[in-house]
Protein backbone atom coordinates (compact mmCIF):
# COMPACT_ATOMS: atom_id res chain seq x y z
CA UNK A 1 0.00 0.00 0.00
CA UNK A 2 1.48 3.31 -0.68
CA UNK A 3 0.52 5.37 2.20
CA UNK A 4 1.50 8.47 1.23
CA UNK A 5 -1.20 8.33 -2.01
CA UNK A 6 -3.47 7.09 0.93
CA UNK A 7 -3.36 9.78 2.86
CA UNK A 8 -3.60 12.26 -0.16
CA UNK A 9 -6.65 10.59 -1.34
CA UNK A 10 -8.62 10.65 1.42
CA UNK A 11 -7.87 14.08 3.16
CA UNK A 12 -7.98 15.52 0.12
CA UNK A 13 -4.12 17.26 -0.03
CA UNK A 14 -1.74 17.44 -2.83
CA UNK A 15 1.65 15.27 -2.66
CA UNK A 16 3.54 17.52 -1.33
CA UNK A 17 1.98 18.45 1.59
CA UNK A 18 1.53 14.26 2.32
CA UNK A 19 5.56 14.03 1.94
CA UNK A 20 5.98 17.05 3.90
CA UNK A 21 4.05 16.50 6.62
CA UNK A 22 4.72 12.65 6.80
CA UNK A 23 8.41 13.87 7.29
CA UNK A 24 7.60 16.65 9.78
CA UNK A 25 5.85 13.96 12.04
CA UNK A 26 8.15 11.46 11.73
CA UNK A 27 11.43 13.95 12.95
CA UNK A 28 9.48 13.87 16.28
CA UNK A 29 7.69 17.40 15.78
CA UNK A 30 4.73 18.08 17.18
CA UNK A 31 1.55 19.05 15.93
CA UNK A 32 1.17 22.70 17.33
CA UNK A 33 4.69 23.39 15.69
CA UNK A 34 4.32 21.86 12.77
CA UNK A 35 0.45 23.93 12.23
CA UNK A 36 2.42 26.93 13.46
CA UNK A 37 6.18 27.63 12.64
CA UNK A 38 6.04 24.94 9.34
CA UNK A 39 2.87 26.05 6.94
CA UNK A 40 5.11 26.70 4.03
CA UNK A 41 5.91 22.70 3.74
CA UNK A 42 2.28 22.22 5.14
CA UNK A 43 0.50 24.08 2.84
CA UNK A 44 -0.78 25.79 5.63
CA UNK A 45 -2.72 23.01 7.28
CA UNK A 46 -4.32 23.30 10.46
CA UNK A 47 -3.71 22.00 13.94
CA UNK A 48 -7.14 19.71 13.27
CA UNK A 49 -6.30 18.16 9.99
CA UNK A 50 -2.69 17.20 10.90
CA UNK A 51 -3.03 15.54 14.14
CA UNK A 52 -6.25 13.64 11.85
CA UNK A 53 -3.38 12.85 9.62
CA UNK A 54 -1.41 11.42 12.63
CA UNK A 55 -3.99 9.55 13.54
CA UNK A 56 -4.41 7.84 10.37
CA UNK A 57 -0.53 7.63 9.34
CA UNK A 58 -0.53 5.39 12.47
CA UNK A 59 -2.93 3.36 11.55
CA UNK A 60 -2.04 2.75 7.99
CA UNK A 61 1.37 1.35 9.43
CA UNK A 62 0.13 -0.41 12.06
CA UNK A 63 -1.94 -1.91 9.53
CA UNK A 64 0.95 -2.73 6.85
CA UNK A 65 2.82 -4.13 9.75
CA UNK A 66 0.18 -6.73 10.50
CA UNK A 67 -0.65 -7.27 6.54
CA UNK A 68 3.66 -8.43 6.62
CA UNK A 69 2.91 -10.15 10.13
CA UNK A 70 0.16 -12.86 8.14
CA UNK A 71 2.29 -12.95 4.88
CA UNK A 72 5.02 -14.20 6.78
CA UNK A 73 3.04 -16.73 9.06
CA UNK A 74 0.86 -18.62 6.21
CA UNK A 75 4.16 -18.77 4.08
CA UNK A 76 6.44 -20.39 6.73
CA UNK A 77 3.32 -22.65 6.79
CA UNK A 78 3.75 -23.36 2.73
CA UNK A 79 0.37 -21.99 1.98
CA UNK A 80 0.88 -18.70 0.45
CA UNK A 81 -0.94 -18.86 -3.05
CA UNK A 82 -0.66 -15.81 -5.24
CA UNK A 83 -4.54 -15.53 -4.55
CA UNK A 84 -4.01 -15.23 -1.57
CA UNK A 85 -1.35 -12.61 -1.63
CA UNK A 86 -3.70 -10.73 -3.62
CA UNK A 87 -6.86 -11.20 -1.37
CA UNK A 88 -3.97 -9.55 1.52
CA UNK A 89 -3.02 -6.68 -0.72
CA UNK A 90 -6.46 -5.46 -1.38
CA UNK A 91 -7.18 -5.86 2.46
CA UNK A 92 -7.88 -2.05 3.26
CA UNK A 93 -8.48 -2.62 7.40
CA UNK A 94 -7.55 -5.23 10.16
CA UNK A 95 -10.32 -7.06 10.23
CA UNK A 96 -10.18 -8.08 6.27
CA UNK A 97 -6.62 -8.80 7.63
CA UNK A 98 -7.59 -11.04 10.54
CA UNK A 99 -10.63 -12.84 8.31
CA UNK A 100 -7.90 -13.91 6.64
CA UNK A 101 -5.47 -15.25 8.58
CA UNK A 102 -8.10 -17.39 11.00
CA UNK A 103 -8.07 -20.49 8.21
CA UNK A 104 -3.98 -20.45 9.19
CA UNK A 105 -4.27 -19.38 12.96
CA UNK A 106 -3.17 -21.65 15.24
CA UNK A 107 -6.25 -23.39 17.20
CA UNK A 108 -6.88 -25.06 20.10
CA UNK A 109 -8.82 -28.48 20.01
CA UNK A 110 -12.02 -28.14 18.63
CA UNK A 111 -15.40 -29.94 17.62
CA UNK A 112 -14.19 -29.84 14.00
CA UNK A 113 -10.57 -30.84 14.86
CA UNK A 114 -11.88 -33.70 17.25
CA UNK A 115 -14.36 -34.67 14.24
CA UNK A 116 -11.34 -34.75 11.69
CA UNK A 117 -9.57 -36.61 14.12
CA UNK A 118 -12.24 -39.37 14.02
CA UNK A 119 -11.98 -39.67 9.85
CA UNK A 120 -14.96 -37.47 8.98
CA UNK A 121 -13.40 -35.10 6.74
CA UNK A 122 -14.07 -36.99 3.80
CA UNK A 123 -17.45 -37.05 4.45
CA UNK A 124 -17.73 -33.48 5.10
CA UNK A 125 -16.00 -32.77 1.88
CA UNK A 126 -18.75 -35.71 0.81
CA UNK A 127 -21.18 -33.49 2.22
CA UNK A 128 -20.06 -29.83 0.98
CA UNK A 129 -19.24 -31.24 -2.86
CA UNK A 130 -23.24 -31.37 -2.87
CA UNK A 131 -22.82 -34.82 -5.19
CA UNK A 132 -23.80 -37.20 -3.36
CA UNK A 133 -24.76 -40.67 -5.11
CA UNK A 134 -27.57 -41.77 -2.78
CA UNK A 135 -29.00 -40.04 0.73
CA UNK A 136 -26.32 -38.23 3.10
CA UNK A 137 -27.44 -41.38 5.74
CA UNK A 138 -26.38 -43.93 3.34
CA UNK A 139 -22.76 -41.80 2.67
CA UNK A 140 -21.93 -41.75 6.15
CA UNK A 141 -22.95 -45.74 6.85
CA UNK A 142 -19.46 -46.28 5.92
CA UNK A 143 -18.28 -43.58 8.50
CA UNK A 144 -19.22 -45.40 11.33
CA UNK A 145 -16.62 -46.56 13.93
CA UNK A 146 -17.11 -47.14 17.47
CA UNK A 147 -13.09 -47.64 17.61
CA UNK A 148 -13.05 -43.92 16.60
CA UNK A 149 -16.26 -43.17 18.36
CA UNK A 150 -18.50 -42.83 16.13
CA UNK A 151 -21.15 -45.43 16.78
CA UNK A 152 -24.28 -43.99 14.45
CA UNK A 153 -24.75 -42.53 11.36
CA UNK A 154 -25.89 -40.04 13.14
CA UNK A 155 -22.55 -39.60 15.16
CA UNK A 156 -20.70 -39.17 11.78
CA UNK A 157 -23.35 -36.35 10.25
CA UNK A 158 -23.06 -34.56 13.28
CA UNK A 159 -18.95 -34.79 13.46
CA UNK A 160 -19.12 -33.84 9.75
CA UNK A 161 -21.20 -30.67 10.57
CA UNK A 162 -19.35 -29.36 12.68
CA UNK A 163 -16.45 -29.65 10.52
CA UNK A 164 -18.76 -27.40 7.69
CA UNK A 165 -19.76 -25.17 10.07
CA UNK A 166 -15.87 -24.58 11.13
CA UNK A 167 -15.28 -24.27 7.25
CA UNK A 168 -18.08 -22.04 6.88
CA UNK A 169 -17.01 -19.45 10.30
CA UNK A 170 -13.40 -19.16 8.58
CA UNK A 171 -14.38 -17.91 5.41
CA UNK A 172 -12.97 -14.61 4.94
CA UNK A 173 -15.69 -13.31 2.32
CA UNK A 174 -18.52 -14.65 3.75
CA UNK A 175 -17.43 -13.52 7.33
CA UNK A 176 -17.12 -10.07 4.98
CA UNK A 177 -20.39 -10.13 3.51
CA UNK A 178 -22.24 -10.73 7.09
CA UNK A 179 -20.35 -7.89 8.62
CA UNK A 180 -21.21 -5.51 5.09
CA UNK A 181 -24.95 -7.10 5.52
CA UNK A 182 -25.06 -6.40 8.97
CA UNK A 183 -23.97 -2.67 8.94
CA UNK A 184 -26.16 -1.74 5.94
CA UNK A 185 -29.57 -3.56 7.39
CA UNK A 186 -28.45 -4.02 11.16
CA UNK A 187 -29.81 -2.01 14.10
CA UNK A 188 -27.83 -1.61 17.09
CA UNK A 189 -29.71 -1.89 20.38
CA UNK A 190 -29.61 -1.04 23.84
CA UNK A 191 -31.06 -1.23 27.19
CA UNK A 192 -30.46 -0.09 30.38
CA UNK A 193 -29.30 -2.91 33.09
CA UNK A 194 -28.96 -0.67 36.17
CA UNK A 195 -31.87 1.16 37.83
CA UNK A 196 -29.59 4.25 38.34
CA UNK A 197 -28.20 7.73 37.03
CA UNK A 198 -25.02 7.51 34.65
CA UNK A 199 -23.79 9.27 31.72
CA UNK A 200 -25.54 6.99 29.87
CA UNK A 201 -28.87 7.74 30.32
CA UNK A 202 -29.57 9.03 27.19
CA UNK A 203 -29.11 4.73 25.63
CA UNK A 204 -31.02 3.34 28.63
CA UNK A 205 -33.78 2.71 25.93
CA UNK A 206 -32.05 3.77 22.40
CA UNK A 207 -31.98 2.17 18.74
CA UNK A 208 -30.71 3.44 15.77
CA UNK A 209 -29.71 1.67 12.34
CA UNK A 210 -26.31 1.23 12.47
CA UNK A 211 -25.58 2.75 9.21
CA UNK A 212 -26.04 6.16 10.44
CA UNK A 213 -24.47 5.71 13.78
CA UNK A 214 -22.01 7.82 14.46
CA UNK A 215 -18.88 6.49 15.99
CA UNK A 216 -19.20 8.70 19.07
CA UNK A 217 -22.64 6.84 20.18
CA UNK A 218 -21.63 3.40 19.25
CA UNK A 219 -18.04 3.84 21.10
CA UNK A 220 -20.65 5.40 24.33
CA UNK A 221 -22.72 2.11 24.13
CA UNK A 222 -19.75 0.01 23.89
CA UNK A 223 -18.26 2.04 26.97
CA UNK A 224 -21.70 1.62 28.52
CA UNK A 225 -21.70 -1.94 28.42
CA UNK A 226 -18.17 -2.62 29.18
CA UNK A 227 -19.51 -0.67 32.82
CA UNK A 228 -22.42 -2.55 33.47
CA UNK A 229 -24.70 -0.09 32.49
CA UNK A 230 -26.10 -1.00 29.01
CA UNK A 231 -26.99 -4.29 27.28
CA UNK A 232 -26.05 -3.64 23.83
CA UNK A 233 -26.78 -5.80 20.92
CA UNK A 234 -27.37 -5.82 17.05
CA UNK A 235 -31.00 -6.60 15.15
CA UNK A 236 -31.21 -7.32 11.14
CA UNK A 237 -32.59 -9.27 8.98
CA UNK A 238 -31.71 -12.83 9.72
CA UNK A 239 -33.72 -14.05 6.49
CA UNK A 240 -32.23 -12.05 4.42
CA UNK A 241 -28.86 -13.09 5.32
CA UNK A 242 -29.53 -16.38 5.18
CA UNK A 243 -31.07 -16.55 1.74
CA UNK A 244 -27.43 -14.66 0.63
CA UNK A 245 -25.50 -17.50 1.90
CA UNK A 246 -27.91 -19.73 0.46
CA UNK A 247 -27.82 -19.11 -2.75
CA UNK A 248 -24.06 -18.59 -2.31
CA UNK A 249 -23.36 -21.93 -0.91
CA UNK A 250 -26.44 -24.46 -2.02
CA UNK A 251 -27.14 -25.68 -5.61
CA UNK A 252 -30.74 -26.42 -6.38
CA UNK A 253 -31.07 -29.72 -6.86
CA UNK A 254 -28.19 -30.61 -4.04
CA UNK A 255 -29.19 -33.87 -1.71
CA UNK A 256 -27.37 -32.18 1.21
CA UNK A 257 -29.54 -28.79 1.20
CA UNK A 258 -30.68 -29.75 4.36
CA UNK A 259 -27.41 -30.47 6.14
CA UNK A 260 -25.93 -27.63 4.68
CA UNK A 261 -29.12 -25.09 5.24
CA UNK A 262 -28.67 -26.06 8.78
CA UNK A 263 -25.20 -25.09 9.49
CA UNK A 264 -25.50 -21.98 7.70
CA UNK A 265 -28.45 -21.14 9.93
CA UNK A 266 -26.68 -21.62 12.92
CA UNK A 267 -23.76 -20.10 11.75
CA UNK A 268 -25.02 -16.81 10.74
CA UNK A 269 -27.05 -17.15 14.41
CA UNK A 270 -23.57 -17.38 15.95
CA UNK A 271 -21.63 -15.31 14.35
CA UNK A 272 -23.66 -12.63 14.64
CA UNK A 273 -23.15 -12.43 18.20
CA UNK A 274 -19.16 -13.04 17.91
CA UNK A 275 -19.22 -10.73 14.66
CA UNK A 276 -20.62 -7.74 17.01
CA UNK A 277 -17.16 -6.54 17.76
CA UNK A 278 -15.97 -6.70 14.25
CA UNK A 279 -18.71 -4.47 13.07
CA UNK A 280 -18.61 -1.95 15.67
CA UNK A 281 -15.07 -1.55 15.14
CA UNK A 282 -15.46 -1.32 11.26
CA UNK A 283 -18.44 1.37 11.95
CA UNK A 284 -16.57 3.41 14.39
CA UNK A 285 -13.35 3.45 11.84
CA UNK A 286 -15.80 4.42 8.67
CA UNK A 287 -16.70 7.14 10.64
CA UNK A 288 -13.46 8.32 11.91
CA UNK A 289 -12.73 8.90 8.73
CA UNK A 290 -15.04 11.05 7.35
CA UNK A 291 -12.51 14.33 8.10
CA UNK A 292 -12.84 17.98 7.91
CA UNK A 293 -11.14 18.38 4.56
CA UNK A 294 -8.22 21.05 4.39
CA UNK A 295 -8.69 23.91 2.31
CA UNK A 296 -7.81 24.01 -1.08
CA UNK A 297 -6.78 26.48 -4.06
CA UNK A 298 -8.73 29.60 -5.85
CA UNK A 299 -8.57 29.53 -9.74
CA UNK A 300 -6.33 32.27 -9.15
CA UNK A 301 -3.99 30.62 -6.18
CA UNK A 302 -5.70 32.66 -3.29
CA UNK A 303 -6.18 30.22 -0.41
CA UNK A 304 -9.73 29.71 0.87
CA UNK A 305 -10.23 29.02 4.63
CA UNK A 306 -13.01 26.85 6.10
CA UNK A 307 -16.03 29.38 7.26
CA UNK A 308 -16.31 28.05 10.88
CA UNK A 309 -18.89 30.58 11.88
CA UNK A 310 -21.07 29.84 9.46
CA UNK A 311 -20.60 25.75 10.63
CA UNK A 312 -22.53 24.04 12.98
CA UNK A 313 -20.86 24.06 16.32
CA UNK A 314 -17.79 21.54 16.64
CA UNK A 315 -18.92 19.65 20.40
CA UNK A 316 -15.65 19.07 22.04
CA UNK A 317 -13.52 20.46 19.29
CA UNK A 318 -11.25 23.74 20.07
CA UNK A 319 -11.09 26.12 16.91
CA UNK A 320 -8.09 28.23 17.23
CA UNK A 321 -9.20 32.08 17.01
CA UNK A 322 -6.64 32.35 13.64
CA UNK A 323 -9.28 30.10 11.79
CA UNK A 324 -12.38 32.64 12.33
CA UNK A 325 -10.62 34.90 10.34
CA UNK A 326 -11.67 34.54 6.56
CA UNK A 327 -9.24 35.13 4.19
CA UNK A 328 -10.74 36.35 0.48
CA UNK A 329 -8.51 36.34 -2.09
CA UNK A 330 -7.75 39.38 -3.91
CA UNK A 331 -6.45 40.43 -7.00
CA UNK A 332 -3.09 38.96 -8.26
CA UNK A 333 -3.22 35.92 -6.19
CA UNK A 334 -2.39 37.08 -2.40
CA UNK A 335 -4.84 37.08 0.07
CA UNK A 336 -5.38 39.94 2.59
CA UNK A 337 -7.88 39.68 6.00
CA UNK A 338 -11.04 41.61 6.33
CA UNK A 339 -11.03 45.23 7.94
CA UNK A 340 -12.01 45.00 11.42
Amino acid sequence: MDIIRKLREEFGITQSQAENTVRLLDEGNTVPFIARYRKEMTGSLDDQIIRQLSERLTALRNLEDRRTQVRTAIAEQGRLTDALAAKLDAAQTQTEIEDIYRPFRPKRRTRASIAKEKGLQPLADIIWGQKLIGTPEEAAKAFVDSGQGVDTVLDAINGAMDILAEQISDDADLRKLLREETIKCGTIVSKKTKDEPSVYEMYYDYREPLKKAAGHRVLAMNRGEKEGFLSVKIEGEEEKLLQRMERRLIRRSSDTADILRGVITEQVIQRRNTLIHGVISSQCQGNSHRTIRPSGKCANGGSIRIDYLKTAPLRGVSVPFSSLVIFRPVSGGSTSPPSL
